[in-house]
């Protein structure tokens, strides 16, 4: 009466083992995309920076903010959109190399 039913659960037992060595096996062939790759490479860290930019500049328009503080030389200076400019490739160029990237 009691082997039907540890046939069924080594059966069980071994089919789970089985499915889950298979299926949880990490593939050797193919190595794991970099996070430079999922953001979507150039695009993505350009479309990161820009939206990081936009809400530091939105943030400095706020009376009495603490960025505003912060960043009021950047703003004041008269090379402020060469500057923006540089600032802006600058930190492309870091996250691009900081998330796998070149």
């Amino acid at each position: 009466m009691h082997q039907p039913r540890l046939k069924f659960a080594a059966a069980l037992l071994l089919s789970g083992s089985l499915f889950f060595t298979t299926a949880c096996g990490a593939k050797e062939d193919e190595p794991e995309p970099t996070l430079y790759e999922r953001m979507g490479g150039l695009k993505g860290v350009e479309g990161f920076v820009d939206v990081l930019m936009a809400n530091v500049a939105a943030e400095t328009s706020v009376q009495n903010s603490s960025m505003l503080r912060t960043h009021t030389p950047l703003l004041n200076d008269p090379d402020k959109p060469a500057r923006l400019a540089r600032l802006r490739n600058n930190f492309i160029n870091q996250m691009g190399e900081a998330t796998g990237g070149p």
